[in-house]
């Protein structure tokens, strides 16, 4: 299946976001807050949260999630894109990484199952 722009700016403006929120993107060399909005198996982030174009999108089908922390806050690098999810909120929330690492891993134990 092929989408366009046209297509992933519709998408990316449909009600019910899996999550949303505030999330920092490497950049080059800093970190930048991009409000990001995940919806299936795309992440689209956006300059400003009333934005209705995105700035780009990451593709988390066949992605790899690699995590990193530290005392403020949790890294994850996703398909050669590096974001942080600030841990001063609500620490006990899980992050929409977290909920995909968890399927990811269930999705790897029933594989591996025999019947």
């Amino acid at each position: 299946m092929e989408f366009n722009k046209n297509h992933l700016t519709v998408y990316s403006n449909l009600p019910q976001a899996d999550y949303e929120g505030w999330l920092s993107k490497q950049e080059s060399t800093k970190f930048l807050k991009k409000w990001f909005s995940l919806k299936g198996n795309i992440l689209f982030y956006f300059q400003k949260s009333s934005d209705k174009e995105p700035l780009g999108i990451i593709i988390l089908e066949g992605c790899s999630i690699a995590t990193g922390l530290s005392f403020d806050c949790a890294s994850y690098e996703i398909g050669g894109h590096i974001i942080k999810v600030d841990r001063f909120g609500n620490v006990n929330r899980a992050t929409p990484f977290e909920d995909i690492e968890r399927k990811e891993l269930n999705n790897r134990e029933s594989n591996n199952t025999e019947c």
